[in-house]
């Protein structure tokens, strides 16, 4: 398994999450081993949203997504009672 760009990173972490809108911080991220984002779930609307989150220690792809896919389980779980 190859290790991962923070600009891959960055893109699997803004998709993930699709259709919501997915914010990475490149200000707070470090461009190494650390995304930090936020999920908008009605951005036009209220700008409600989920986060900022931290994922850090993401050198591969699997992991970053198994961290991915808790966050979205929470996520999912949020926006049921919004």
């Amino acid at each position: 398994m190859k290790f991962i760009s923070w600009e891959e990173a960055k893109e699997i972490t803004e998709n993930y999450f699709a259709p919501f809108r997915c914010v990475v911080d490149a200000k707070e991220s470090d461009y190494e081993n650390l995304i930090s984002f936020v999920v908008y779930y009605d951005h036009a609307g209220s700008s409600d949203r989920y986060g900022p989150h931290v994922i850090s220690k993401f050198q591969k792809r699997q992991i970053l997504e198994k961290y991915l896919a808790e966050y979205k389980k929470d996520f999912n779980e949020a926006i049921k009672y919004k």
